[in-house]
């Protein structure tokens, strides 16, 4: 507040009195005061408040304008006030009776008094801090976020809490400051930094201070602030008081009563808001671009720069910390330059550096002129379209790529400078680039195309700016040194070389980078989200929630007094649990702009829209055994929440494989596959179920515990034996009935149609899961649930089922210990190829053998990640071909064939020759080439056998070759297609055996470089070689010790690599492989594949496994693949 000019009237004490009352006090006092009025103590505070403002602003203010007016004491303040409103009487303490506002009156004016010694700094800091107040400004610190009638009705004030710390406790005050902010905005500390400190006199005691923050929120997209600073610090010039026809009222300034205080100091930041960004570009030219051209000269530290620019500039010396003075951001901005210039020159491990923000070069059409901002970031400076990255939102963004999520923030910052909408912009190139914001980051750096010449607004063309970048930072102009043009593009100049590379290759064959799938926004988005219009509100989503869910269980006219039963409690909290997961999991993760509610926030949310949930949670005094036989409403609230966060985790496959299975779900359809068994109201009311039964395994065979247990619920729900019933698939799926758990899913077939009593289309259900939770009715414009939230519990489950209905059947063998009698038998009924049984014996034989191999394999724990290689069907020419495991003699006779087919003619069994010349008339020669066709027979008879076409008996000895030639020739192409196939699986098996020795020798590096020095290390290798060095005394135990399994070993729910391979195969395509290398973090790993038209070279990102590297790989590369089908293929190189 400015000092008021002497000439001009002082308001009088009487009408100053009256016309702060008039503002402040009225609002809250009756129209028509009665003496027999007693005003309530909450009144009593509030009008407390309001008089302790108007004591201050007469006494401390007014008077610190116009010194000549009388200071008034508490009587003299008692007796005006109540003369002008008598209805404060009643407020004044009476015989007999606490009133509050006696006391205000008194602090007030004493506080008055010990406000003039506030003045000298150094009786400041003998007071005790007793308060935190923060002026947060946006990131272009133009806007701040004020707070009205929080502590004064109808006063702005800042962001204030009250604070107590031992002595002068800077990280305690910080932390009340960051509480402070997120509890009135939501904003996290992490995107907040602090601009300045100060230490002000508190209006609140006494001989107390307050903490002064300047604080500034990077994110621009969570500031909620919308209060520009230039018009507050005008509101807060001038008088208190202004004369109109006569009468005095109240100044604006009277509405920012509570920040007086910080006034000055607001102003005085604010005329040097920029000031600090000016000097830091001046110590990364000089010691970073200026000395990369001149290495010779000094690099200057910050006590250098100190000296220098204050002898330079003196007008700098108050923008330093002072003694006594608040610490100033210019100090830590020259120290943060002066690091960030030593680690420019250390920009070659760029890709160890986190990225902070994105930076765009747009360009038009033609590719001749760009987009560029000024004075954007640094007055006078021409800079790129750049914007910093919420790490906040983009964690919360659920299922997307990080490359996603920068292309997400540059085509927002493109729109908020432009408005160009990103449909109507191409990626050109993208790269990694240091950033001159922070020390060791970098930023991610696109060159982008607008396509519509019509909306493109730049008009600087690119040349023009690369001549500008060129040269030397500074020309000498008549014996005086001054700035170059390429000082005015300082922002642009990390990007300056990749600029000019592309722009001289631009008339080159264009390379459009596709834009990845969940960066596109459809016709209904906007700035990488859904419209407003077209997203149902956090507010809109619980209330039709409850609707459907949880309002046919509350009472329709509900009582204060109604206890309800502990029945109804445990319905409501299973249905209120259903409401947490559908809106903080399921819609968020459409919808990931929208607000994760907390407990608080549910229970407030709730409780206001139904009010009769207010007995289902736990009341203060309530019965603490009926709390604790009881589900309360608060618990499953809770557990919901956290289990809403787990689900995001449950993506990958390595965290699903370490939480215990807790349930069984059991998708039972029927003999035709078109039909399916579902639960109506089981679990949750309204909502269909598949089968589901708790589970515990503890024991070797977990998987025959789970197989018995799904059969045991089919058995409970339908009656169906376990005999009708055979497995078609099985996987491992997140659980939401507990956090950090999962359900063991099988796929499982009635083979008795009579039997079967589902009659629910399987496609109709899954179309019943596709889409959004809500629709908005045009009708009544209000949103309501959708389908999808009937199928609540088959959700999990949707995307399995819906790829089990693309793939072709194929039966899991069941567990033989999961199959008993009555009586706990095994049943004998089923087949199982047991050891002994009948069949054939050499089939039985080759299967104890494979299952000995698999069970011992299954004995080690680290084999036992390594999934047993599969043979997949492949597609040859639009047939679907069955997957046979390849034989090394089939392989064999398929060459031997392919090499004597042109040589093979009709040949009698005598031996005499047919059509073709033998090359030699000897009995030896002949005898030979007998033999040589017979081998050739032979091996042909076994290729017909394969496909099931056998020209004669198998007990002819004697084979017409002109009959087999004649049926050769009929099966030319299921010739060819099966050698096809055979080369394809055994390339596939080879493989999948590379990618097990890559992972071992990546393992046998890592361990190579920390072997030294590690003895637990040490013994484990040691151990572990001596096991490998004889595993058939290991098998040879395993078998006579337990029964041989002859069961597969169950395959786990697909991981990445397994949904790659799949991809492969459906198209054609060689299976990939994979290169693991170990790093000083753990391990990478590289995928590749290689087709005629096409090369793809991924890397993926550094994980602690060699599996899990593997499976990070694979992932780069399935979204690479899925966002490239539009195009054709081409090599590429992910970063």
């Amino acid at each position: 507040m400015e000092e008021a000019d002497c000439s001009l009237p002082a308001c009088p004490t009487e009408d100053a009195i009256r016309a702060l009352l008039e503002s402040l006090v009225d609002p809250l006092l009756p129209l028509k005061p009665s003496p027999s009025d007693v005003p309530s103590n909450a009144l009593r505070e509030s009008v407390a408040k309001q008089v302790h403002a108007v004591v201050l602003l007469y006494n401390y203010y007014h008077r610190r304008e116009h010194p000549h007016l009388e200071r008034l004491p508490f009587e003299s303040f008692r007796s005006l006030t109540t003369v002008m409103r008598p209805a404060l009487l009643p407020h004044f303490k009476e015989s007999g009776e606490d009133g509050v506002l006696e006391k205000v009156v008194v602090d007030a004016c004493s506080l008055s008094m010990s406000l003039d010694a506030s003045s000298d700094f150094s009786t400041l800091k003998k007071w005790p801090i007793r308060k935190v107040a923060v002026l947060l400004v946006d990131s272009k610190k133009t806007c701040c976020y004020l707070q009205h009638s929080s502590i004064t009705q109808g006063v702005w004030s800042l962001l204030e809490k009250t604070a107590a710390a031992e002595g002068h406790e800077e990280a305690i005050f910080q932390k009340v400051a960051f509480a402070a902010i997120e509890d009135a905005t939501g904003i996290n500390h992490k995107d907040i930094v602090i601009l300045e400190r100060h230490l002000v006199h508190s209006l609140s005691e006494e001989k107390t201070t307050a903490k002064f923050y300047i604080m500034k929120c990077t994110s621009e997209d969570n500031f909620p602030g919308e209060f520009p600073v230039e018009e507050a610090l005008n509101c807060m010039q001038g008088p208190l008081f202004e004369k109109s026809f006569s009468e005095w009222s109240t100044n604006s300034t009277v509405e920012y009563f509570h920040i007086l205080p910080y006034a000055n100091l607001i102003a005085d930041w604010f005329s040097r808001r920029d000031d600090a960004e000016f000097v830091r570009a001046v110590v990364v030219l000089y010691n970073y671009y200026h000395r990369r051209e001149h290495p010779h000269l000094e690099c200057l530290s910050f006590e250098t720069f100190r000296s220098l620019t204050t002898v330079v500039k003196p007008a700098l010396l108050p923008h330093f910390k002072e003694s006594g003075d608040g610490v100033l951001l210019l100090e830590k901005v020259i120290v943060d330059a002066c690091s960030l210039s030593m680690s420019l020159d250390a920009s070659s491990s760029l890709k160890k550096w986190p990225i902070k923000k994105v930076s765009v070069l747009l360009v038009d059409s033609k590719k001749t002129c760009c987009y560029l901002q000024h004075s954007s970031i640094t007055q006078g400076v021409w800079s790129l379209v750049e914007k910093t990255i919420d790490r906040e939102k983009a964690a919360a963004a659920e299922g997307q790529s990080e490359e996603a999520i920068f292309q997400n923030v540059a085509f927002a910052a493109i729109k908020e400078a432009t408005g160009i909408n990103d449909k109507d912009i191409v990626i050109l190139e993208r790269h990694l680039v240091h950033s001159l914001s922070e020390e060791k980051t970098t930023a991610q750096f696109y060159i982008m195309k607008c396509t519509s010449q019509d909306k493109f607004s730049g008009e600087f063309p690119v040349e023009e700016a690369l001549k500008c970048m060129q040269g030397p930072l500074f020309e000498k102009s008549f014996s005086e040194w001054s700035t170059n043009s390429i000082v005015e593009y300082f922002h642009v100049l990390p990007y300056a070389n990749l600029i000019a590379d592309w722009f001289s290759r631009r008339e080159d064959a264009e390379f459009v980078i596709e834009k990845e799938v969940e960066a596109v926004c459809d016709e209904i988005e906007s700035n990488g989200k859904a419209d407003e219009s077209d997203v149902c509100p956090t507010g809109d989503a619980i209330r039709a929630l409850l609707e459907n869910l949880v309002d046919p269980l509350l009472p329709p006219k509900p009582s204060p007094t109604d206890v309800p039963s502990k029945v109804v409690r445990e319905a409501v909290a299973k249905q209120v649990h259903a409401v947490v997961l559908l809106y903080n999991y399921y819609h968020r993760r459409e919808h990931p702009h929208l607000e994760c509610l907390s407990f608080e926030s549910f229970r407030s949310l709730t409780t206001a829209m139904r009010p009769a949930l207010l007995p289902h949670f736990k009341e203060s005094g309530e019965d603490v055994v009926l709390e604790q036989q009881t589900v309360l409403l608060e618990k499953v609230i809770v557990d919901a929440c956290s289990l809403s966060m787990s689900l995001d985790a449950s993506s990958d496959f390595s965290s699903l494989k370490k939480w215990p299975i807790k349930k069984v779900a059991v998708l039972l359809v029927d003999s035709k596959k078109t039909c399916c068994y579902l639960q109506h109201s089981s679990i949750t009311q309204g909502v269909w179920s598949l089968l589901e039964k708790a589970a515990a395994a503890e024991g070797q065979n977990e998987e025959a515990i789970f197989q018995k247990v799904a059969f045991a619920a089919i058995k409970e729900a339908t009656g169906i034996n376990h005999k009708d019933v055979v497995i078609l698939e099985r996987h491992l799926v997140p659980s939401l009935s507990k956090e950090k758990t999962t359900a063991k899913f099988y796929i499982m077939k009635c083979t008795s149609q009579d039997k079967f009593s589902g009659e629910f289309p399987v496609e109709e259900a899954l179309k019943c899961m596709r889409g959004p939770l809500f629709e908005k009715s045009f009708s009544v414009s209000e949103w309501s649930t959708s389908f999808v939230v009937e199928y609540f519990h088959l959700l999990p489950y949707a995307s399995l089922i819906t790829d089990w209905r693309e793939d072709t059947e194929s039966v899991i063998e069941k567990e033989a210990e999961a199959v008993f009698d009555e009586n706990g038998k095994p049943d004998e009924s089923d087949a199982f190829d047991t050891p002994g049984r009948g069949g054939d014996n050499a089939t039985s034989k080759r299967s104890n053998d494979t299952n000995a191999r698999k069970d011992a394999s299954r004995s080690s724990p680290k084999a036992r990640k390594k999934v047993a290689p599969k043979f997949y069907s492949r597609n040859l020419r639009g047939r679907t071909v069955p997957a046979v495991e390849p034989q090394v003699e089939t392989v064999v006779a398929l060459k031997a064939n392919n090499n004597a087919d042109n040589e093979m003619s009709p040949c009698k069994d005598n031996g005499e020759r047919g059509g073709m010349e033998v090359g030699s008339g000897s009995n030896y020669q002949r005898e030979r080439e007998n033999q040589r066709k017979k081998a050739v027979t032979d091996k042909l008879k076994s290729i017909l056998k394969l496909n099931n076409a056998s020209p004669a008996s198998a007990h002819d000895s004697n084979i017409n070759l002109e009959e087999l030639q004649t049926t050769l020739l009929s099966r030319a192409t299921s010739l060819s297609e099966t050698a096809l196939k055979v080369l394809h699986c055994k390339r596939d098996k080879l493989t999948l055996q590379q990618r097990d020795i890559e992972d071992e020798i990546a393992e046998c590096d890592k361990r190579i470089k920390d072997i030294r020095g590690n003895w637990e290390l040490q013994l484990e290798t040691i151990l572990k070689c001596c096991n490998e060095a004889y595993p058939r005394r290991v098998l040879q135990e395993s078998q006579s010790n337990k029964r041989v399994k002859l069961s597969e070993p169950l395959p786990f729910t697909k991981s990445m690599c397994q949904k790659l391979d799949d991809l492969c195969l459906e198209n054609n395509w060689v299976l990939p492989t994979y290169r693991v290398s170990s790093t000083d973090g753990g391990y990478e790993a590289e995928v590749r594949i290689k087709e005629t038209h096409f090369a793809h070279i991924v890397c993926g990102d550094e994980k602690s496994d060699a599996e899990e590297a593997r499976e990070s790989a694979a992932a780069c590369l399935l979204r690479r693949l899925h966002h490239n089908t539009r195009q054709q293929p081409s090599t590429s190189r992910h970063d």
